[in-house]
C-alpha cells in the first residue's frame, strides 16, 4: 500500500505510471513482433543448419567427411607438466581418449535451442 500512496501524492510519479500504462498495449505488440521474427529467423536457421555444427572430439583437426560413422575409435593427447616455478623441467604425458560425437551449446538442431542461439 504504501507504493500505492506515494503515487497518490506524488504528482510526477502519477504521471510516470500514467504514461507507462497508456503505452502498455503499442510495447505489448512490438514485444510479439519481435517475438514472431525471431520463431521465423529460428525456423530458417534450422532449414539451413540443422545438425552442421556437430563435430567430432579429436583436437587434431581431422576432418571426418562422412561425419558420425568415422569419427570412432581413440586418440592420442599430450600434456605437458612443468615441475619447477621456470618451466625449464618439462615433462610430456601421452594420454589415450575415445573419440565422440558432440553438439556445441549453441545449435540450430529444435527450435528452443535455435531460439536461445539468435
Amino acid at each position: 500500500l504504501r507504493p500505492l500512496r506515494l503515487i497518490k501524492r506524488n504528482q510526477g510519479m502519477r504521471l510516470i505510471v500514467d504514461a507507462l500504462l497508456a503505452t502498455w498495449r503499442s510495447v505489448s505488440m512490438i514485444i510479439l513482433l519481435a517475438f514472431s521474427l525471431a520463431i521465423v529467423f529460428a525456423c530458417i536457421g534450422m532449414a539451413c543448419f540443422k545438425g552442421t555444427f556437430d563435430f567430432c572430439s579429436d583436437p587434431h583437426g581431422a576432418v571426418f567427411p562422412a561425419g558420425k560413422s568415422e569419427c570412432s575409435g581413440n586418440f592420442m593427447g599430450q600434456t605437458a607438466l612443468r615441475f619447477d616455478e621456470l618451466g625449464s623441467e618439462e615433462e610430456t604425458v601421452l594420454w589415450l581418449a575415445p573419440r565422440s560425437w558432440l553438439k556445441p551449446a549453441a545449435n540450430f538442431d529444435d527450435l528452443t535451442t535455435s531460439l536461445v542461439t539468435l
